[in-house]
């Protein structure tokens, strides 16, 4: 090969070399376009997701507070209607003592006022007055009493640390999700009078309110369904558990259930909200949730808590 094949051969190498760069550069910029496709896709099916999970957690706590105001609405039906009841028996009552001081005023005297007094039943009226009036008390106080758990159940995240009685909290929990049900299961407590515990009470009875519902929400048409709630001090910690004799938790499943939108209930039944959300708040109070199956069958959610509360107070 002569000089001049040699550089023909050379030229024409680099030509087949740059028809290669530029094919490579074609190609790339091709996959670029399409990358850029492919991401836009992405983002926008993340957009989507975040509104798809918005929406989730907005029907979500408007099913909390749909149970939130059945419940309120039943605790404050019965002492408003127990006052009512009173205040109608104290109003006929005062029209007979009206009546009677009129009779007196006006001179009658003997067996006439005595026959009066027979009539108008004097004496009960005025034997129901004392009760009548501490049961109306009692129902007002009961309204009051109903009408501060709401503000604390309702306090923010930033909630002082109080110190309260468990266990009043859990019969009041519970009460506020089987008494707004149609049929609801059979309740068993072991519990003691009076468990002490400093924590953020509005959060802690979320998150009692949310096990008790899934625990309902597992007996839904169960003949024989029964939920137990049962509670003890274990050195520095209390640990409740709320156990029913449902269908329980498959194995493959257990791992998943404290996860954000996880649920084995059917479509339009549950959003995979309620676990997580008490999942999260537990740990929040310085505590923790646990699941485990129950003997005989059915599930145990098991919360432990701290007596003193979160390390660090109020946050």
């Amino acid at each position: 090969m002569n000089g001049e094949d040699m550089w023909i051969d050379v030229i024409r190498k680099m030509d087949d070399v740059y028809a290669d760069l530029v094919a490579s550069q074609t190609a790339l910029e091709e996959r670029n376009i399409a990358l850029e496709r492919t991401l836009a896709e992405l983002d926008a099916a993340h957009r989507k997701l975040r509104q798809t999970q918005q929406q989730l957690l907005t029907s979500e706590k408007m099913a909390a507070l749909g149970r939130l105001v059945a419940g309120v609405a039943h605790e404050l039906n019965n002492p408003i209607s127990f006052v009512f009841g009173n205040m109608y028996a104290l109003k006929r009552y005062g029209g007979a003592i009206t009546q009677y001081l009129a009779a007196i005023d006006a001179g009658r005297g003997g067996a006439e006022l005595a026959a009066l007094r027979e009539k108008l039943k004097i004496d009960r009226v005025l034997s129901d007055i004392g009760p009548l009036v501490d049961g109306t008390l009692e129902g007002a106080e009961r309204v009051r009493d109903i009408v501060q758990d709401l503000r604390r159940f309702s306090a923010s995240q930033r909630e002082p640390l109080e110190s309260f009685n468990l266990v009043r909290l859990v019969h009041t929990a519970a009460d506020w999700v089987l008494k707004a049900l149609r049929d609801p299961p059979e309740l068993h407590c072991a519990l003691p009078e009076r468990l002490e515990i400093s924590s953020r009470k509005g959060q802690l009875h979320q998150i009692l309110v949310n096990l008790v519902q899934n625990a309902a929400d597992a007996l839904k048409d169960r003949e024989g369904g029964a939920i137990h709630i049962s509670a003890a001090q274990e050195g520095d910690t209390i640990a409740l558990s709320v156990a029913d004799n449902g269908p329980g938790v498959a194995r493959d499943h257990q791992d998943k259930i404290f996860e954000p939108f996880f649920t084995t209930k059917p479509i339009g039944a549950g959003t995979g909200l309620g676990l997580y959300v008490s999942y999260t708040m537990a740990g929040k109070l310085g505590g923790s949730l646990d699941y485990a199956d129950a003997p005989g069958g059915g599930a145990v959610f098991t919360l432990r808590l701290p007596l003193a509360g979160p390390e660090g107070g109020e946050e």
